[in-house]
């Protein structure tokens, strides 16, 4: 079995779209259709991470520490867990008893 690492990812939120970039996501499908408008708000993610570097699954959070996205997750890929790899400005550790517990209170959430 491969080691896994749970780490926090501090961002935005994420800058409004442009023109050009709302007409490609009309025209190309969704990788997130579900989440694509939380994201707009999440200012930091949690990753679980395999042995290889690649992101297995991602939580995004808000202003206000909630769950507002998860990938994989039915028709949803993720940022990071789609591009397989984190980003390089990671800034610490997450618990991974935390990362199971919030995965899954989010995941009942999003199925209701």
């Amino acid at each position: 079995m491969t080691d896994l690492s749970y780490l926090r990812f501090d961002c935005g939120p994420w800058p409004a779209r442009g023109r050009a970039v709302k007409l490609l996501s009309r025209l190309l499908p969704r990788a997130n259709p579900d989440f694509e408008e939380a994201y707009k708000g999440v200012t930091h993610w949690w990753l679980e991470i395999d042995g290889n570097g690649e992101v297995l699954r991602e939580i995004g959070f808000d202003a206000n520490d909630q769950a507002v996205a998860i990938a994989p997750y039915r028709n949803n890929y993720g940022i990071f867990t789609d591009s397989g790899s984190p980003a390089q400005m990671v800034s610490s550790d997450v618990d991974p008893q935390a990362f199971s517990d919030i995965w899954q209170a989010a995941e009942r959430r999003f199925a209701a």
